[in-house]
């Protein structure tokens, strides 16, 4: 099973209007287990997938500055070819 979270962002709001949604994913998942997954989850028809390796960014933290590392993920931006609703994906997962 794929581990799949929406990233709920002001640019991913935006990107709905137009069908994209965007999901933070497992890394070792490619383009055509995301699509079947997805399409499992939210019964609609995936039109098009991207996928974005996102690098773990070091930060300061603390009063003694001291360095962490957060951890890399991968993104993918699906394009589905009718609207889903959000919240009832993440029923779904809570479920499961």
């Amino acid at each position: 099973m794929i581990k799949v979270e929406p990233i709920i962002t002001e640019k991913s709001n935006n990107q709905s209007q137009f069908k994209q949604f965007t999901f933070k994913v497992s890394g070792d998942s490619n383009k055509i287990e995301l699509a079947k997954a997805l399409q499992e989850l939210t019964g609609v028809e995936v039109e098009k997938i991207r996928v974005l390796n996102v690098r773990g960014k070091e930060r300061l933290v603390g009063r003694g500055r001291v360095m962490t590392k957060r951890k890399p993920f991968k993104k993918a931006i699906v394009t589905f070819k009718d609207t889903i609703d959000l919240n009832q994906l993440q029923e779904k997962q809570t479920n499961k």
